[in-house]
């Protein structure tokens, strides 16, 4: 009886022990939000000139971006094939000429902006699956990036992006170094390749580029965590063996799980990873933090309001 008397207060004291620890950790933890999420990843606002742009929906966007705190804009330049043989990638003429618009009241604020060139979707740059001619599809994307280039020139962008859903070019390795090489010598500005972030892996030819960029598909069985992780290693590994930084074109906030999907889309980087930003959804003239109706709109949504302000508030720290 003596023996086992004294096992029992070993364990009773050991179990204590535990209880005691636990209590302290959960003292110092109280006041204390963890925060999971990379810190200090630049927040940006997005819209894709896909359709006709007028001043007061841009004066809308400008102040909107100031409410926030946001002084960084992508705009997406649709591309698509024109209706000759040839198949070659075009911007519509009134994306070019809203440009300037929203330019000048980019310039007037002194924020900057990225600019993507890409499709609406492979079947609308690529309606026969590939280009007939790699060559001459190449010498036209050379033609509208010079365009872009030009029309751009009173405030020039920080970076061009290329891509998503142009698979059927990422093969030919020698004309792509020749477009990277060709907008190097005239801009200066780094080139960045945009995929969807579950097929990083399918890319043969990284290492010319300057930069990866990523969107989101959507989550199965809205297991953001889950998915979030699995992606976000894979992109990391990538990014880790060639040195090149991330920028997350499309967070694809959607539906009602918005500020959890946004918290995820910043966890689960390798800390040796650099992220130059987070892209909020683009996908019509305004930003989505003007956007009240469709499925992608962030205005009056309070969970996202109060989670940006305190996200911005950190990163000024």
């Amino acid at each position: 009886m003596g023996k086992l008397a004294g096992k029992l207060i070993k364990a009773l004291t050991f179990f204590c022990s535990g209880i005691f620890l636990i209590s302290l950790f959960s003292l110092a933890m109280i006041g204390c939000e963890p925060v999971l999420e990379r810190q200090n990843i630049p927040l940006m606002a997005g819209i894709r000139l896909s359709e006709n742009t007028f001043p007061p929906e841009i004066h809308q966007n400008m102040v909107a971006m100031r409410r926030h705190g946001l002084d960084h804009l992508l705009i997406e330049m649709p591309i698509l094939a024109d209706t000759g043989a040839l198949l070659l990638p075009v911007i519509p003429q009134h994306a070019l000429q809203d440009l300037p618009m929203v330019l000048d009241s980019l310039k007037k604020r002194n924020y900057t902006w990225s600019v993507a060139l890409t499709p609406n979707n492979r079947k609308s740059i690529f309606p026969l699956h590939a280009p007939p001619s790699p060559e001459t599809w190449f010498a036209g994307l050379e033609t509208i990036t010079g365009s872009l280039i030009w029309n751009s020139r009173p405030w020039p962008p920080v970076r061009i992006i290329l891509g998503t859903d142009l698979n059927s070019i990422e093969t030919e390795k020698t004309l792509l170094d020749a477009y990277v090489n060709r907008v190097h010598e005239q801009t200066r500005l780094p080139v960045y390749y945009s995929v969807s972030a579950d097929r990083v892996k399918d890319v043969p030819y990284w290492s010319r580029f300057d930069g990866i960029g990523i969107i989101y598909p959507p989550a199965p069985e809205k297991n953001y965590k889950k998915y979030c992780r699995k992606l976000n290693r894979e992109v990391s590994q990538l990014a880790l063996e060639t040195r090149l930084p991330v920028l997350i074109l499309g967070a694809n906030l959607i539906g009602d799980d918005k500020t959890l999907i946004l918290k995820n889309r910043q966890r689960f980087w390798d800390e040796g990873v650099k992220l130059d930003g987070i892209c909020l959804n683009t996908l019509y003239p305004r930003i989505s933090l003007t956007d009240t109706s469709s499925y992608f709109k962030l205005r009056n949504d309070a969970e996202m309001e109060g989670y940006l302000q305190k996200y911005l508030h950190r990163s000024s720290e």
